[in-house]
C-alpha cells in the first residue's frame, strides 16, 4: 500500500508545471515565458518590450502638444484605441488621450498608432508617459520618463 500511495505522489508532481519565477525576473530560454514589472507575462517578451515608440525617447524634455509615436500589438486594442496618460510623480494624470491605430488594428502583428496630450506645467515637471492596454485586472504598459517643460 505503501508503493502505491509513492507511486501516485511521484506521477503527481511529474504532471504539475514548473514553478513560476519571481515577478520582474526574466525568461532565460528563447521559448520561456517572460513577465514584466506589471507581473503581466508574453511568451518570449516582456510587456514594456512589446511598444515601440518613436518619440518621445527616455528622459526626453518634451513641450505640449506632445506627440506619440509608434506601434503596439494588435490585442493592445479595444475598440480601436487604448490608453496614453502623462502621471506626475504623485500618479495624478496631467493629460490622457486615446492611442488611435494607423492601419487595420484587427489584423495580426503590430499596428503603428498616434496619440496627442496637451499639458500645461508652470516649470520643469518630472511624469511618466504611459501606455496601457484596456483589458483585464492587470493592464500591460510601457512606461517612459519625461520631463514636461513649459511653451
Amino acid at each position: 500500500m505503501k508503493h502505491i500511495v509513492l507511486v501516485a505522489a511521484l506521477a503527481l508532481a511529474a504532471c504539475s508545471p514548473p514553478a513560476e519565477k519571481a515577478k520582474g525576473q526574466s525568461a532565460d530560454s528563447p521559448g520561456e515565458v517572460a513577465a514584466d514589472n506589471t507581473g503581466v507575462a508574453r511568451a518570449g517578451l516582456a510587456s514594456a518590450d512589446l511598444v515601440l515608440t518613436k518619440a518621445p525617447a527616455a528622459g526626453a524634455r518634451v513641450t505640449s502638444p506632445l506627440s506619440i509615436e509608434g506601434s503596439a500589438p494588435n490585442d493592445w486594442y479595444s475598440a480601436g484605441q487604448f490608453v496614453a496618460q502623462l502621471v506626475n510623480a504623485d500618479g495624478i494624470i496631467i493629460a490622457q488621450s486615446p492611442a488611435l491605430p494607423q492601419s487595420d488594428w484587427q489584423k495580426p502583428g503590430p499596428v503603428p498608432f498616434i496619440a496627442d496630450l496637451a499639458f500645461e506645467v508652470d516649470a520643469d515637471t518630472p511624469a511618466t508617459l504611459l501606455l496601457q492596454e484596456p483589458d483585464g485586472n492587470a493592464p500591460r504598459e510601457k512606461r517612459i520618463a519625461v520631463v514636461l517643460a513649459r511653451r
